[in-house]
């Protein structure tokens, strides 16, 4: 994954979730992700730091799963990827961690406002689907 570059959102997984979600929702749920990424991120590192690779790859793992489901793949699979090498005893090193909490980062703004961006270009009826009370339509 190249430096400063953050991996690309699922735009239509994000289409989906703001249309089940709604926007308020879809958006405290993105936030959300991106504090427990980070929380989940440093408990990686210090699991490294003590030389605990299971622990660190239980991390990563979760860490992927948690970004497929907010439509960000291929974030996922990069962690996908960390988690296979730790189970394989390869110790990441710290740039690559760095670059990898960076993309993090990065990603999530990405989604962030591509969510918002979709918000503003989906078709009402769509938007009557959400789950937030200022995106409904009264009957």
């Amino acid at each position: 994954m190249p430096r400063h570059h953050a991996p690309a959102a699922d735009r239509r997984q994000l289409e989906r979730l703001l249309a089940d979600l709604g926007s308020g929702t879809l958006d405290a749920v993105l936030r959300q992700c991106s504090i427990e990424s980070g929380e989940r991120l440093r408990v990686l590192r210090a699991a490294l730091a003590r030389g605990d690779a299971d622990a660190a790859a239980r991390e990563a793992h979760t860490l992927g799963g948690l970004q497929r489901s907010i439509g960000l793949p291929s974030l996922g699979d990069a962690f996908a990827a960390l988690e296979r090498r730790l189970a394989a005893g390869e110790q990441p090193e710290a740039a690559s961690l760095e670059e990898l909490a960076s993309a993090l980062a990065g990603a999530h703004e990405a989604a962030r406002r591509l969510a918002a961006a979709g918000e503003r270009g989906l078709p009402e009826r769509k938007r009557s689907h959400g789950g937030d009370s200022e995106s409904r339509q009264q009957p």
